[in-house]
């Protein structure tokens, strides 16, 4: 097979593949973000802990991320619309599944079933867009596939609580959410294979282990895998236990706690995404490692705004969907600028098995760990709270131990900017290296 170059400017085809990638993303994180929206409704129903919640998330995570390493890999050597169009049609029917739950380790089960569906998504996709646009653009192409992003995750919490409570039940939720993704499965099947850039041969020499090896072994790749760690343990926190948090301590009921997380976590989205890309674009044009040096100053300012918000009273709710909006900026910033950066340093053929080695590390230790830390924290912040006055533990000591559990977040983002900050230092010879 020969290599294929890729056009400095954008083909119909790949703008069509890249609108179908910012759809299938668009119902990845509004599938996922469902039982984020509901959660408080579920531990009500299910009689769970923060810590069962925590590991709900977890497996969910841990799940997402082993068997991202497999389809990355497929996505390396295999028909990648496949992988994507039959992992959209298994979430999908999983997330119908988890609407079919009458107790606790069925609902368990079924998140897990999403998972390994949505595992499909993020390393084919990456493969995708770096086959279909030249490096100087992919950034943008990147910034509007991940525009599924925060765009899921604003309609997951806008919509999510609104139509529990229109429907009297949190379990129809999960079932409308499924009728999209399965549609945009098959049409995904239909859609024709995009070019690679190089032979699929050479994506199989070696096995995975060896794969796996060489691009460990380059510094900047290390470096943005450890700050994947900070990502994912402030994304999947944030997300996970924000409208539980705006519930039990900001004391705000289920619609208004949703649609105050969708500004918070999923509209400040918009503007990173919209934005980041192309900024990241021209300061990589300007400077080796522009895109790196930018996530590094968003990691940094968000550490701050992020800490502050977390510090603030429960009667300043305003001010702290304020601070904790601009912070939150970060996170997004970090996939625009990170993902081609991971994409630039690699060769071509190792490009999905990169991606999958990077969100695989970054979910289960950072997203997967985090969300049961976080859980187990809460859980014993609120026993400390109730101790304190020598109470029971009720809805009031279980706001505050999320509250001071949350503070992990700022943590997070500050390992991102000093992960990033290093990994830039290293980006341009393994750039270097790759690209000859």
């Amino acid at each position: 097979m020969t290599s294929v170059a890729v056009t400095a400017v954008p083909t119909a085809p790949a703008r069509r593949m890249v609108a179908l990638l910012f759809l299938a993303m668009f119902v990845n994180y509004y599938d996922r973000t469902i039982p984020a929206v509901l959660m408080e409704p579920i531990r009500r129903e299910f009689g769970l802990t923060d810590t069962l919640l925590g590991v709900l998330n977890a497996l969910f995570t841990v799940t997402y991320a082993v068997c991202g390493i497999f389809l990355g890999r497929l996505a390396d050597v295999g028909v990648r619309k496949r992988v994507m169009g039959l992992g959209l049609i298994a979430w999908s029917a999983a997330t119908a599944w988890s609407g079919l739950a009458v107790g606790f380790g069925w609902f368990l089960l079924a998140r897990v079933g999403v998972g390994i569906g949505e595992a499909s998504c993020a390393p084919t996709a990456q493969s995708m867009v770096a086959d279909l646009y030249a490096p100087d653009r992919r950034s943008r192409a990147m910034g509007v596939v991940m525009l599924g992003l925060p765009l899921g995750l604003v309609a997951a919490f806008f919509t999510g609580g609104a139509i529990a409570t229109a429907m009297g039940s949190w379990h129809a939720v999960f079932w409308l959410a499924s009728v999209p993704g399965a549609v945009l499965g098959v049409v995904m099947l239909c859609m024709p294979e995009p070019p690679r850039q190089t032979a699929r041969q050479d994506g199989s020499h070696g096995g995975m282990g060896q794969a796996l090896r060489l691009v460990w072994a380059l510094r900047s790749v290390r470096w943005l895998t450890l700050g994947a760690i900070g990502f994912g343990l402030a994304g999947y926190v944030g997300t996970g236990f924000m409208v539980a948090l705006l519930q039990r301590y900001f004391h705000m009921p289920l619609i208004q706690a949703g649609m105050a997380s969708g500004i918070m976590i999923g509209m400040t989205g918009l503007v990173a995404m919209l934005g980041g890309g192309w900024l990241a674009d021209v300061l990589q044009q300007r400077w080796s490692a522009g895109r790196l040096g930018l996530t590094t100053l968003a990691s940094m300012a968000g550490t701050a705004l992020t800490a502050m918000a977390l510090l603030l009273p429960s009667a300043q709710v305003v001010l702290f969907v304020l601070l904790f909006s601009v912070g939150w900026l970060a996170t997004y910033l970090f996939p625009v600028c990170a993902y081609p950066a991971l994409q630039d340093a690699v060769p071509a053929h190792q490009r999905g098995i990169a991606m999958a080695m990077h969100l695989a590390i970054g979910n289960v230790i950072g997203g997967g760990a985090g969300v049961v830390l976080v859980g187990a924290l809460s859980d014993r912040f609120a026993r400390a709270s109730a101790q304190a006055v020598g109470q029971a533990v009720d809805e009031l000591h279980r706001g505050n131990g999320l509250h001071t559990a949350m503070l992990l977040i700022p943590a997070a983002l500050l390992l991102m900017a000093l992960a990033t900050w290093q990994a830039s230092r290293h980006f341009a010879a393994d750039a270097q290296r790759a690209a000859a």
